[in-house]
């Protein structure tokens, strides 16, 4: 068993540094699956007209984070079911809800302004609150040492055993372990126990890299439509998705899927070909005065607009824009172009091309499992609903 400092090292190396004989998989003409929409649970001013997150269960029924101190349960048909939470500071109240995940049917809330994370049944009571270690304990020569983390080692996953998996932001003038990344942006992924002691590195988050153009210190403006590299946790830690869309030779473009295992060896790495999608002057254009355009409560800053002159916006749309872990083992890529639809990428556990499907580009889908389907969408007025669609080949 290789260990990730080498082995997934090397992948992502590999991965930056491609030649055109890295012979990537040839686009391919993988069959076009239908989505049905087989529920809508539609929210108002009163319920989620924002919907931060969203959770199912194994038997179907959905948690709803709506951007206010409070989670809401819907079963499997769309009925409500009940509440928890509301704002405050006691026990089973909340300030700033910004992270949930399960283990098995208990639902774990993170609060980021409390700094804590409250764990609730399945009957919607609630069970206990943990605040988070303010530091990484990690072994060394001369003993045990504790790198502060002043904002807390908040969980992006909590597995049964108890360990966390987090991906901590640590601050730039302290001193930090030897395997905390270097690279502005750029993020470790770490195993730790319920104590804040770290167990192993699974891996690093793609750094900003080529798609940012820094100014008056730390500050930077982002290239719009820049191919970044993009990262995704699946929400029960198995896998950590990695796609590399650097690859700018022209006559081979492609990008690679990498997945990292939970114990931090490489289980995918493919290469995958496509069809550059040019990049209109309009959007391009219509992309730049966003960026130039000041908010009504932004104060100046010095060095951004010379910053934002010197963006290039790239001639093509990327061909990658979004990753989703299934929790059947798939991997779903959201591939870039334009119209009032999204296609949509299957891939199985083998990195095997399974289908396309056809999404609202409205509708960002947070959970895959098998056939189904669910995600959150959004109308002209800004308010959102949870959709499920039924995903498989069209009659």
């Amino acid at each position: 068993m290789t260990r990730f400092s080498t082995r997934t090292r090397l992948a992502v190396a590999f991965a930056l540094l491609c030649s055109p004989r890295c012979a990537p998989l040839q686009a391919q003409q993988v069959p076009t699956w239908k989505a049905t929409e087989m529920l809508r649970i539609d929210g108002d001013e009163k319920t989620f007209s924002q919907i931060y997150m969203l959770l199912v269960y194994r038997d179907g029924s959905i948690a709803v984070l709506p951007g206010e101190p409070v989670v809401l349960w819907y079963d499997a048909n769309g009925r409500a079911k009940g509440k928890f939470g509301r704002e405050g500071e006691g026990p089973g109240e909340f300030r700033f809800i910004n992270y949930a995940g399960l283990i098995g049917d208990t639902l774990w809330v993170n609060d980021f302004s409390l700094r804590r994370t409250t764990f609730i049944a399945p009957n919607r009571k609630l069970l206990r609150s943990e605040r988070w270690p303010l530091g990484i304990g990690v072994a060394t020569p001369a003993g045990r040492t504790s790198f502060p983390a002043p904002l807390g080692l908040a969980p992006r996953v909590i597995y049964a055993d108890g360990d966390r998996l987090a991906d901590p932001l640590l601050p730039p003038l302290m001193s930090h372990p030897s395997w905390y990344p270097k690279e502005r942006g750029s993020l470790p992924i770490i195993r730790l126990d319920t104590a804040g002691n770290f167990k192993k590195l699974l891996a690093v988050t793609p750094g900003m890299g080529p798609c940012n153009v820094f100014y008056n210190g730390p500050n930077s403006v982002g290239t719009p439509f820049c191919a970044s590299n993009l990262s995704e946790i699946a929400a029960d830690g198995s896998r950590i998705l990695f796609v590399m869309q650097q690859n700018r030779e022209p006559l081979t473009p492609s990008y690679r899927i990498v997945t990292i295992g939970a114990t931090g060896d490489t289980l995918l790495s493919r290469q995958y070909s496509y069809a550059p999608v040019p990049m209109s002057r309009a959007m391009a254009d219509s992309a730049m005065l966003v960026l130039r355009t000041p908010s009504k409560h932004s104060q100046p800053q010095p060095g951004r607009s010379d910053a934002i002159d010197a963006l290039v916006v790239a001639k093509t749309v990327p061909p990658v824009v979004r990753l989703l872990a299934g929790r059947d083992g798939t991997t779903w890529v959201a591939e870039g172009g334009v119209g009032a639809e999204r296609s949509w990428l299957i891939l199985d556990a083998r990195g095997d091309q399974v289908a396309r499907v056809k999404l609202p580009r409205s509708f960002v889908p947070r959970v895959a499992d098998g056939s189904q389907l669910w995600g959150i969408d959004s109308d002209d007025d800004g308010l959102q609903r949870v959709v499920r669609y039924r995903i498989g080949p069209g009659n």
